[in-house]
Order: structure tokens, then C-alpha cells, then sequence
């Protein structure tokens, strides 16, 4: 119908102009047509070869796994062997499963691959104390995974030639870092405190005295980073400032022995152990994550937190006291050293005394808080109370509060007040130097003005004898000095 309407409404030209370009467009398709044919070959056979190669890739990852299970089941295997051989425990224990041997050695080694990003997220957080005992358990997990088969492991796991080392370099740097946050932190709580020096002490063979010694170094830094900072300051720092900073140093002062008694001695009444070793008992402190078989290395970490705890324990109350002596001795010599810059911006007595009224203020309200633990709660319970069935849990025992002097009595056994020991000499140091520059303003003062009346006695005409006229001062202290000794 619309070709006869085409030819009843067009003239010849123009249906044969219609024609030509139908015809065009009728090429163009088939062109196009045999494009998108030629290019779906193509992709078939691409597709094709791909499907091939994935096959292929498949076949082979089936056959390296079974590979690789039957090198676990011979490891184990051995191991099991070896123990036999030597007469372990294993050989009077119930004979493990293939699965179960081949389970345990594929937790060892997933635990050591997990350990570098585990350690990592506990420095990101700042828990020292769980990145130490991470680094431990991975370490003994190594030993037990490598004794006496470390050339047949390695054969069959190349990747532990390269995690053991990346692992390995985490113990020096997560004590760097404990050692590092000990000494940055001026507001810092015995806990953690407790937690960072239990994870030096992890990491590194160290007795009582040489934990305490890490810890007040780093107080003692912190401290000195503090006054450095005002001196440096010079009269830049106004009087507020400057008492608000000796006020922090010596409350600082303060808590760093309180802590030291609260983490390394007993308390009777309100602790039964020392803070310290009951960081090392913390929740984590558990080992269920190393029950792999014959929990062989649950007990290897049990026996080193028995180690660590030990040598911790080897300080005495006397040796403490004698450290903390030679503390505040080395404190108060640091400061001696300061002398009156510390105190430069006082630049009147007023000064001093302003200064010195805020330092003794804040010594004298300083208190330290102990919370009593619960078998200190207990015991006194079970003293005063024999018939008492539910004894109060420790957030409802009023904690114990402890003045200076009762820091001093418990950790020192003797008086030691600080102001005379610490801040008196810098005081007197400096008040030597204002009265110091005040005489000498006076003397410079009384100098200019001699100078001033000889030059004008030197600039006068010279006088007939006998008509010498004294200047005004001369005349007025003449007469005062006479009409002085006339009234005597």
C-alpha cells in the first residue's frame, strides 16, 4: 500500500531516489550484520580458551593441595614418631588422629602468620602488655613448630623463613615504644603503668630493681622535659604558668612514688599483692589460645609467666626504699643544676612568695586513691566477720586515700618533705640574684649621682679664699647634720 501511495504521490525521479538510498541502508545492514557475527566468533573462541585455562589452573591447585596435605600428614607424622622415640608424654597419651595432628600444625602456623597484624592492632591501641604476651606465645608456638625438624618444615613451608624474621623484629620495637610512652605521659594511672612495665618485663630479662629503675628514668625524663620547657621559656612564662608547672612537677613527684609502692609492695588491708604481678595474671593472661594438642606450649607460657613473675618478686621493701632515696637525690640535684632560671620569670620577692605558696599548696592537698582488691576485702571480712556469708564487692569498699607523708612512711619508712629537698635551693638561688641586682641598682644609682655633683663642682669658677658657697644638697645635709648635733 505505500509503495502504490509512494507511486501515486512521487514522480519517477524521486522514487528511484528512494530506491537508491533503501537500497544503501539494506548494504549498511548487512555489513553491520556480518560484523557482530565476526566478532562473537571471536569472543567464543576467546571465552573458550579462558574456560580451558581456568580448568587447567583448577586441576592443578586440586593437585598441590593434595600435596600439600599429604607433606602435613608426614610432618605430623614425625613429630609424633619423635616423641614416641623419646619417651614423652605423648607415648602414654591416647594416639591423636591424622586430622587432629594435621589441625594442630595448621593452627601453629596460621598462628604465626596472624601474629604481625595482631601486634599491630595492640600498638595501634596501646596495649603494650598484649603485644608482648602475642610476641611470647608466637615465639614458643615457633620453637615447638621448629625443634628438631626445622629443615623438614622448612622444606614444606618456605613462607616460615620469612614470617619468623617478620615477627622476630616486633620485640624490639614494641619495647621502644613502651619505653617511649612511659616517658611522654604526665598524667599516668598505676595500671598502666602496671601493664607497660609487665610487658617490658616480657620482653626483656629484667629483675624488680631494674624494672623500677626503667620506670623512674622515664618519670624522671618526663619531669625534666617539663622544667626544660619553662626555662627555655625564660620571662616569657608568667608567674601563673610557672606555678602551675612546679605545682604539676611536684604532685608528679608524688604519684611516681605512690605508684612505685602500689606496684612493687603490699599494702595490709587494702592490696594482698603488688600491682604489677597482677597485670601479669590479667584477663589475657590465659592460654587457651595455645591448646593446640598436648598444649605444649600453654605450659612452656605458664612456666614463663612463673619466670617472669619471680624475678619481679626478687625486690625487696628495703630495696625499694633505697631506690626511690637515690631518685628523689638525683631529682633534686637536676634541679640544683637549674638553679635560678627556673624561677628567671619571678622578677620581685612578691614573685617568690606567690610561687612558693602554690607549690606547697598542691603538696599539701595532694592524696593518692587505692582501690582495696578483692582478697584484701576478703580476708578482712572473714577477720571481722566469721558468720558474714556475701562479703561487699570491691567497687562498694571505700578506696584508701593516702597523704604525702603516708606515701613517704610506706615506700621511704621514713619523713622526706619534698619542698626543702626539691624547690628551696632553686628559691634561694634566686632570691640571692634579686637582692643581688637591687644593690647593685642602688650602687649604680648612688655612683651616677656622686659623679653628677663632683662634675658640677669640677665645671664651677674657681672661688676667692674664704668665699667658697657649698651646692644646695652640700648646704641642706650640712645644715641637717648640725641642726642634728644641736638637738644632741
Amino acid at each position: 500500500m505505500e509503495v502504490e501511495k509512494l507511486f501515486q504521490s512521487s514522480s519517477i525521479a524521486a522514487v528511484r531516489e528512494v530506491e537508491t538510498k533503501t537500497r544503501h541502508e539494506i548494504e549498511q545492514k548487512k555489513h553491520q550484520l556480518r560484523q557482530v557475527v565476526g566478532d562473537s566468533y571471536r569472543d567464543l573462541i576467546s571465552s573458550a580458551d579462558t574456560i580451558i585455562d581456568i580448568s587447567r589452573s583448577c586441576h592443578r591447585l586440586v593437585d598441590l593441595a593434595g600435596s600439600l596435605q599429604e607433606g602435613l600428614s608426614g610432618l605430623a607424622s614425625s613429630a609424633t614418631a619423635r616423641q614416641a622415640a623419646e619417651g614423652g608424654t605423648a607415648a602414654a597419651a591416647p594416639a591423636a588422629s591424622s586430622y587432629d595432628r594435621l589441625y594442630a600444625l595448621g593452627s601453629r602456623i596460621k598462628y604465626l602468620i596472624d601474629t604481625p597484624e595482631t601486634i599491630y592492632g595492640c600498638l595501634d591501641s596501646g596495649d603494650y602488655l598484649a603485644a608482648a604476651r602475642r610476641y611470647v606465645r608466637a615465639a614458643e608456638v615457633h620453637r615447638v613448630l621448629t625443634a628438631g625438624q626445622a629443615k623438614h618444615v622448612a622444606q614444606r613451608f618456605p613462607l616460615l623463613q620469612h614470617q619468623w624474621p617478620l615477627v622476630k623484629k616486633f620485640k624490639p620495637q614494641v619495647y621502644n615504644a613502651a619505653v617511649a610512652w612511659l616517658g611522654s605521659h604526665g598524667e599516668l594511672s598505676a595500671e598502666q603503668a602496671a601493664a607497660t612495665l609487665a610487658a617490658q618485663a616480657l620482653l626483656k630479662p629484667m629483675d624488680g630493681a631494674e624494672v623500677l629503675k626503667v620506670f623512674l628514668t622515664a618519670r624522671q625524663g618526663y619531669i625534666m622535659q617539663c622544667l626544660a620547657a619553662a626555662t627555655g621559656a625564660g620571662a616569657e612564662t608568667d608567674l601563673d604558668s610557672l606555678a602551675c608547672i612546679l605545682a604539676d612537677v611536684a604532685t608528679m613527684v608524688c604519684a611516681t612514688l605512690a605508684q612505685c609502692g602500689e606496684l612493687f609492695l603490699q599494702l595490709p588491708g587494702v592490696s594482698t599483692s603488688p600491682l604489677l604481678g597482677r597485670a601479669l595474671d590479667g584477663e589475657d593472661a590465659a592460654s587457651a589460645d595455645l591448646l593446640f594438642d598436648a598444649g605444649r606450649e600453654a605450659d612452656a607460657w605458664k612456666a614463663t609467666l612463673g619466670v617472669v613473675r619471680g624475678r619481679l618478686g626478687e625486690l625487696s621493701a628495703a630495696g625499694l626504699a633505697l631506690e626511690c632515696s637515690q631518685w628523689l637525690d638525683e631529682l633534686s640535684t637536676a634541679l640544683r643544676a637549674l638553679g635560678g632560671r627556673l624561677l628567671s620569670p619571678c622578677d620581685t620577692g612578691q614573685g617568690l612568695l606567690a610561687v612558693e605558696a602554690a607549690v606547697k599548696a598542691a603538696l599539701e592537698g595532694w592524696q593518692y586513691s587505692l582501690t582495696p582488691s578483692s582478697s584484701s576485702i576478703d580476708a578482712d571480712m572473714a577477720a571481722d566477720s566469721p558468720l558474714a556469708l556475701t562479703p561487699p564487692s570491691p567497687a562498694e569498699a571505700p578506696p584508701a586515700v593516702l597523704t604525702w607523708p603516708d606515701v613517704c612512711q610506706w615506700v621511704l619508712g621514713r619523713p622526706a618533705p619534698l619542698w626543702p629537698l626539691l624547690f628551696e635551693q632553686p628559691l634561694l638561688e634566686r632570691a640571692k640574684q634579686l637582692v643581688g641586682r637591687d644593690f647593685s641598682s642602688v650602687v649604680d644609682e648612688v655612683t651616677g649621682l656622686l659623679g653628677a655633683a663632683l662634675q658640677e663642682a669640677a665645671a664651677l669658677p674657681p672661688a676667692a679664699a674664704g668665699s667658697f658657697q657649698a651646692s644646695s644638697w652640700l648646704s641642706k645635709w650640712c645644715g641637717a647634720s648640725t641642726g642634728s648635733l644641736g638637738k644632741r
